[in-house]
């Protein structure tokens, strides 16, 4: 009779494989040059684009929301956006540049940490935005505020980009990425149309990022 295969053949075998398949999933694979020359036409169109689309929208929400409405959202956009950029701390890079054995537990811990920071930035935020209303005299602040804050929780669900930007994917990273500001664009024109005013933007905003977090959700 032939001997069985040995047990701890088995066991030295499966560990390697498991090993192996996360760094396939979760490393670039192919030659350097091909995919920075390919990254470097993908990317370029995608910038293109998307800052032809933004021009497109700028003029066409110009003629459809009023100064006052434009003034609301401006303010909105300055005040979050200057509080949100010390949340910036350069997680995602840190995940791109690491080299962990385990690369499915690397990726969970920088998503888990970027998601905690997140939370504890948005609710300390949502705290101060009243002050902020108060600093502008502006009450309608608050609203829209809230709804922009809900956004931002939504953004960590995108960090299977982070996968994709490591494999140097650039055709589905660009492609999950421009679904915000497709979406965030017929939405906000839509409701502008509709008059909803300093709404529109603010609903347009974070209906493209929830559409885009929950799509690289799904592809993740």
């Amino acid at each position: 009779m032939a001997p069985g295969p040995s047990i701890a053949a088995d066991d030295a075998v499966g560990p390697q494989v498991a090993m192996e398949r996360p760094s396939r999933e979760f490393s670039f694979q192919g030659t350097l040059r091909q995919g920075a020359g390919r990254g470097t036409l993908i990317n370029s169109a995608f910038l293109i684009g998307i800052s032809a689309l933004g021009l497109v929208r700028g003029f066409v929400l110009a003629a459809l929301v009023s100064r006052t409405d434009y003034g609301i959202w401006g303010v909105l956009v300055v005040s979050l956006g200057t509080l949100l950029t010390l949340k910036q701390v350069g997680i995602n890079d840190k995940y791109i540049e690491q080299d962990e054995p385990d690369q499915e537990v690397a990726f969970q811990k920088a998503f888990t940490l970027d998601l905690l920071l997140t939370l504890s930035f948005v609710v300390a935020i949502g705290a101060l935005l009243p002050l902020i209303a108060g600093l502008y005299d502006t009450a309608e602040l608050i609203l829209p505020g809230l709804v922009v804050l809900a956004a931002f929780v939504a953004v960590p669900f995108q960090a299977p980009l982070w996968v994709f930007y490591r494999r140097m994917d650039f055709m589905r990273q660009r492609l999950i990425q421009a679904i915000d500001p497709i979406v965030a664009f017929v939405v906000t024109v839509g409701l502008a149309i509709m008059g909803a005013g300093y709404w529109s933007f603010a609903i347009g905003f974070t209906s493209g990022i929830v559409c885009a977090s929950i799509v690289a959700v799904i592809c993740s």
